[in-house]
C-alpha cells in the first residue's frame, strides 16, 4: 500500500476513499482479487462473488464468513442465500433479530455471542465478555459448564428450553473459530484499500506487488500472468531503462533486474 501511494506521488488519503466505490466493487465481483489483502484465495473470492460485493461492509463480513466456525456448519451457504434474497431470514427467537439482523440471522462475530448472553440470559457486560473468552478457548472442560449455565439462565429468563438449547448448540459450533468484529473490520478495511488501489491505480499497484514478491518466483510468475488479465503488458528487463524496481508506463510494466534468476 505504502509503495503504491509513493508511486502515485501522494495526494490520496486512504482514510477518505469511497467505501462503496463502484469500480472497486465491479473488480471484486469479477473475481480479480489477486494481490488484495486477505481475500485472494479461491474460497474468499467465491464468497465475494456470491454475495455480490458492493462495499467494504461486504468484505468485512466475507473475512468473518471464511472461517472454520462458520464454514464447518455450512452457515456460509445460508448467509449467501439470505443475502441474495433466496432464503427467508429467520431467527430462533425474536430477541435475536436486533442482534443478528446485519448478518442475516447467522452468528459471525464474537460480539454477537456477548449480546446473546446479555439479552437472553440477563448477563452483565463483564460476564458476557468472560463467556466469550471461555468459549473462544475451546477447552471442553471449561466450556461445557458455561454453556449449561447459559441454558439455565436463558430458561429462567423466559426462553423455552428447546429453543435455548438450540441457540447454545449454535454458539458451541461457532466457537470452533470465530472472529471478533474489530479484527474483521481491520482486515476488511485493509482489503478494501488494496482493492481500491488496484482498481484505480492498476499498473502502480501491480508494480508494487511484483516488487514485494521478487524472491518468490512462483508468486512472481502468478502475478505477472494476472497482469495480462488486467490488460497490462509486462515487459522484460531492459538494460537501458530498468531500475532496481518495477516501472509503470501507462498500461505497461517494465520488470527490474532482480527478477532475473
Amino acid at each position: 500500500i505504502e509503495n503504491t501511494l509513493q508511486r502515485i506521488n501522494g495526494g490520496l488519503d486512504l482514510a477518505s476513499i469511497d467505501m462503496y466505490d463502484k469500480k472497486t466493487g465491479d473488480m471484486l465481483r469479477a473475481g480479480l482479487t489477486a494481490g488484495c489483502f486477505q481475500i485472494e484465495s479461491s474460497q474468499m473470492t467465491e464468497i465475494i462473488q456470491k454475495i455480490h460485493t458492493k462495499s467494504v461492509h461486504d468484505i468485512i463480513d466475507t473475512v468473518a464468513i471464511c472461517r472454520p466456525g462458520v464454514l464447518d456448519n455450512g452457515m456460509d451457504k445460508v448467509f449467501e442465500r439470505r443475502r441474495n434474497g433466496e432464503e427467508e431470514v429467520t431467527y430462533l427467537h425474536p430477541k435475536l433479530e436486533p442482534i443478528l439482523k446485519d448478518t442475516e440471522g447467522v452468528i459471525l462475530y464474537q460480539e454477537e455471542i456477548m449480546q446473546i448472553a446479555q439479552t437472553l440470559c440477563g448477563y452483565s457486560y463483564g460476564k458476557a465478555d468472560n463467556i466469550r473468552r471461555i468459549i473462544g478457548r475451546k477447552i471442553v472442560d471449561e466450556m461445557q459448564p458455561v454453556i449449561d449455565e447459559m441454558l439455565e439462565a436463558g430458561v429462567a429468563n423466559g426462553i423455552s428450553e428447546p429453543v435455548m438449547k438450540e441457540i447454545c448448540d449454535m454458539i458451541v459450533k461457532f466457537a470452533n473459530y470465530g472472529f471478533n468484529r474489530g479484527h474483521s473490520a481491520a482486515y476488511g478495511i485493509t482489503a478494501w484499500r488494496t482493492a481500491y488501489l488496484k482498481a484505480h491505480y492498476t499498473a502502480d499497484f501491480m508494480c508494487s506487488l511484483l516488487d514485494s514478491v521478487a524472491t518468490e518466483k512462483d508468486k512472481l510468475a502468478t502475478y505477472i500472468l494476472h497482469c495480462k488479465d488486467l490488460g497490462l503488458q509486462v515487459l522484460p528487463p531492459n538494460i537501458k531503462y530498468s531500475q532496481s524496481y518495477c516501472i509503470s508506463r501507462g498500461k505497461q510494466i517494465l520488470l527490474w533486474f532482480d527478477c532475473i534468476s
